[in-house]
C-alpha cells in the first residue's frame, strides 16, 4: 500500500495514538415541526459525486488547550484525491482570516489524518475537506490536557444549530464556533435557555460572519455563570456550521466535549448506550427553542428489567436535565449497572433538542457529551478511533425494528477491508440493543504476538435491517472519554 500526502497529513495510527493516550442524523432545516431539506451529517454512499465536508474547530495554540485533528477514512476499495483547507482567525487580528491549502491522495481502505498545527497557529481553525467522490467519512478530533473528543463532521450548511448541553461556571467554559466556508456572508441572532430562562443578549444579535471566514463566541462572556446552558443560532440570512467546546474543570466535572451543534429541531432522538453506576452519572439534557410546551415521552430497553415510560414537559424557549438515578423528583430511575438504550419523542409535534451527557470520576474518568440520532440507516461508519492497553473502545447498535437484526462490522484500515468474525455473526434482538469491547474481541483473536491487540482502524457498521451506532471511548488509568454517534451512510 502506498499513501501519497504532502507534510502535512500523517498516519493516522501515531497522531491518535498519542492524542487518546497522553460523541446522527441532523438536519439542515429547522421548522418545529418538522420538515426537512437533508442531512447535515450523513456520509454518501461510494459512486457518488464530490462530497464537501465541514469541519468546525478546535486550535493549533498551545495556549488555546484543544488541539484539533481531522480523521479522513476511505471505505471504498478505490483511491480518491482530495483538497484540504484550513482557516485560521485570530481575535483583534487586522487582516482577514488566513486559509492554507493543501492537496491528498488516499488509497483505498485506508485512512489518514489532517494536522492543522503542521499548517497554521491560531486560537481557532476550522477545516474543510473536499473528495472527489463518496465512501468517505471524515471526523474532527480535540485533545486537551482535559480529555478529549471526536465527532462526525459536516456535509451541509444550515440556518438554525442548537445545543442542548452547555456551562457557563466560573470553572467552565462554552465557545461555538461559528463557520461560514460559503461564498455569502451569515447574519445570524443568538439565544441561551438555563434554569432562569431565557437569555438573548444585544450584542448577539445580528452577529454577522463574513464569507469564508470563522466567529468565535465565548457564551460566558453574555449569559449568567450557569450549571446548564442551552443555545441557539439562527441565521436571518446566509447560513452556516456551528460547534462548541466546552470544559470543565470542577470535581466531579472535568473534562471536555467538543462537536456539531443539531441543525435543526427534532420529534424523535435515540441513544443505543446508557451508562450509569460505577462512578458514572448519566444526563439528559432536553432543549425547546420554539414558542410552544413540548411534551416528550421516554422508553428506555433495559439489559435486564422493564423501564415504565415517563412523560417530561419542556417549557417553550427552555430547558430540562433528566439526571439517571438522581435523588430529586427529576431522575430517571435505572438498577445500578444495568445497560440500557433511550427513546425520546415528542407527543404534541413539537421538536425539541436532546443531547446525553456522561460525567466520570470513578475507573471512566472524564466528560462525554452526545447528540441522539434523528433516524436509523442500516450502514453506518467512523473513521477515528482505536483500541489498544490505553484505551477502551465500545460499539453499541441499537435496532430500530421489531425483529431480529444481524449485523456485520468491518475494520477498514491499512488497504484492506476485514470482517470481524470473531463477533460470532452478531444479532441483536427486536427494539434491544447489543455493545461489545473491540478490545476483548481483538484478545480473543489474538495470535499471541506484539501488537496482534491492537485496532487501529475506521468502522462500517451494518445491518439486515434500520440500526443505531454509537462509538464510546476511555482511557486507561487516566481521565479522558469520548462517545459520539457513528455517520450514517446515504441509501
Amino acid at each position: 500500500m502506498t499513501v501519497r500526502r504532502t507534510p502535512v497529513i500523517v498516519a493516522v495510527v501515531g497522531v491518535l495514538v498519542a492524542v487518546l493516550a497522553t460523541d446522527r442524523l441532523l438536519v439542515a432545516e429547522d421548522p418545529m415541526r418538522g420538515g426537512e431539506r437533508g442531512p447535515a451529517v450523513a456520509a454518501p454512499s461510494g459512486g457518488s459525486a464530490s462530497t464537501t465536508w465541514y469541519c468546525p474547530g478546535g486550535s493549533t495554540s498551545d495556549d488555546a488547550d484543544a488541539e484539533l485533528t481531522v480523521v479522513i477514512a476511505n471505505t471504498n476499495a478505490e483511491p480518491i484525491e482530495g483538497l484540504a483547507t484550513v482557516l485560521a482567525f485570530s481575535p483583534g487580528a487586522p487582516t482577514p482570516p488566513s486559509a492554507v491549502q493543501e492537496r491528498f491522495a488516499l488509497d483505498g481502505h485506508t485512512r489518514l489524518v489532517l494536522n492543522p498545527k503542521e499548517l497554521v497557529e491560531s486560537p481557532h481553525v476550522a477545516v474543510t475537506v473536499e473528495v472527489d467522490g463518496g465512501g468517505v467519512v471524515v471526523e474532527q478530533g480535540i485533545a486537551s490536557s482535559l480529555g478529549f473528543d471526536l465527532g462526525p463532521c459536516a456535509i451541509a450548511g444550515s440556518g438554525r444549530w442548537y445545543f442542548a448541553d452547555g456551562a457557563t461556571t466560573r470553572s467552565s467554559s462554552m465557545l461555538l464556533h461559528l463557520f461560514n466556508p460559503f461564498p455569502a456572508p451569515a447574519i445570524v441572532d443568538m439565544a441561551f435557555a438555563s434554569t432562569e430562562g431565557r437569555a438573548v443578549p444585544a450584542d448577539l444579535q445580528g452577529v454577522v460572519v463574513p464569507p469564508r471566514a470563522l466567529v468565535a463566541v465565548n457564551v460566558g462572556d453574555h449569559v449568567r455563570r450557569e450549571a446548564a446552558v442551552s443555545a441557539s443560532v439562527v441565521a436571518r440570512s446566509g447560513r452556516l456550521v456551528v460547534g462548541k467546546i466546552v470544559r470543565r474543570n470542577e470535581p466531579g466535572q472535568r473534562g471536555i466535549v467538543a462537536g456539531l451543534g443539531a441543525a435543526a429541531t427534532a420529534r424523535t432522538w435515540r441513544f443505543p448506550e446508557g451508562v450509569a453506576g460505577g462512578g458514572v452519572v448519566e444526563r439528559y439534557h432536553l432543549y425547546n427553542p420554539g414558542g410552544e410546551e413540548a411534551l416528550v415521552d421516554l422508553e428506555m430497553v433495559l439489559d435486564d428489567g422493564i423501564f415504565e415510560p415517563m412523560q417530561i414537559p419542556v417549557p417553550a424557549h427552555g430547558r430540562t436535565t433528566l439526571t439517571v438515578n438522581a435523588e430529586e423528583e427529576a431522575g430517571v430511575q435505572v438498577p445500578e449497572g444495568i445497560g440500557h438504550s433511550a427513546l425520546f419523542r415528542s407527543l404534541n409535534d413539537v421538536g425539541v433538542v436532546i443531547e446525553r451527557g456522561l460525567e466520570g470520576s470513578g475507573r471512566r474518568a472524564g466528560l462525554a457529551s452526545t447528540l441522539g440520532a434523528v433516524e436509523p440507516a442500516q450502514r453506518w461508519g467512523l473513521a477515528a478511533g482505536v483500541a489498544t492497553s490505553a484505551v477502551e473502545e465500545w460499539i453499541v447498535v441499537q435496532n430500530a425494528s421489531d425483529a431480529p437484526n444481524q449485523v456485520t462490522v468491518t475494520a477498514v484500515g491499512a488497504g484492506s477491508a476485514q470482517v470481524l468474525d470473531t463477533l460470532g455473526g452478531l444479532t441483536v434482538p427486536p427494539l434491544g440493543r447489543r455493545g461489545f469491547k473491540l478490545n476483548d474481541i481483538l484478545a480473543s483473536a489474538g495470535s499471541g504476538e506484539p501488537g496482534a491487540e491492537v485496532l487501529e482502524a475506521a468502522l462500517v457498521v451494518e445491518g439486515d435491517r434500520p440500526i443505531v451506532v454509537e462509538r464510546a471511548m476511555y482511557r486507561v488509568g487516566r481521565a479522558g472519554m469520548s462517545t459520539t454517534l457513528a455517520i450514517p451512510f446515504l441509501p
